[in-house]
């Protein structure tokens, strides 16, 4: 298994990270992933989307 390990400044910057590298890979719980708004609200969770059995822009998560 090939395993790239990547320094990233900020916490938000992991998690831009993980979102973009994550994107087809695996899956996401929704109600997980809303506990992490909260945690930060500088990030812009709009220029993302997560496939959750279909694509879904995060700010219709953050909307719900």
């Amino acid at each position: 298994i090939w395993v790239s390990i990547v320094d990233a400044p900020t916490e938000a910057k992991k998690l831009e990270y993980a979102l973009s590298d994550n994107d087809r890979a695996g899956f996401y719980d929704d109600d997980l992933l809303a506990n992490l708004i909260p945690d930060y609200p500088e990030f812009n969770w709009g220029d993302y989307a997560v496939d959750m059995k279909e694509p879904q822009n995060l700010q219709e998560l953050i909307d719900k």
